[in-house]
């Protein structure tokens, strides 16, 4: 028969110094990591100012005389790709924004391994409340 003391109940529950003091740096680091990970998250993300936003049309800019819209869920405020790609829409379907003003609406979207991009171009009338009509344009790509 075994008998347990105080005495080696007390011993087994304590940590050599070393070990304490290990463990504690160990902690403190892994703490330190994390706080500095969230830390560089946050500046990355404010500093890109991508922010989710829910609407359907999303201004992105002017090109001469035609307003750029992005008609996407997903759409992330400060991403100048979209500008890009509107643009490239605008050479491909030859739409002219030197003369009147108009309002692009643009969107693209990926299904299996076929992309599909649509620009709606439209002409405002005079007052600007409402169009006087509008052409779209598709594309698709892929196979």
């Amino acid at each position: 028969m075994t008998v347990i003391s105080d005495r080696t109940l007390n011993a087994n529950a304590t940590m050599p110094p070393k070990l304490r003091a290990k463990f504690t740096v160990v902690l403190v680091l892994l703490i330190v990591a994390v706080l500095i990970s969230a830390g560089v998250y946050y500046f990355l993300l404010m500093r890109s100012k991508l922010t989710f936003i829910e609407q359907e049309a999303h201004f992105i800019g002017k090109v001469d005389n035609c307003s750029l819209y992005v008609i996407d869920k997903n759409f992330l405020e400060g991403n100048n790709d979209y500008t890009t790609m509107v643009t490239n829409e605008m050479k491909y379907h030859k739409v002219d924004c030197n003369g009147r003003n108009l309002d692009l609406y643009y969107s693209w979207f990926i299904k299996k391994d076929l992309q599909n991009y649509f620009l709606g171009v439209c002409h405002p009338d005079k007052a600007d409340n409402d169009y006087i009509n509008c052409q779209s344009y598709r594309r698709l790509s892929g196979s």
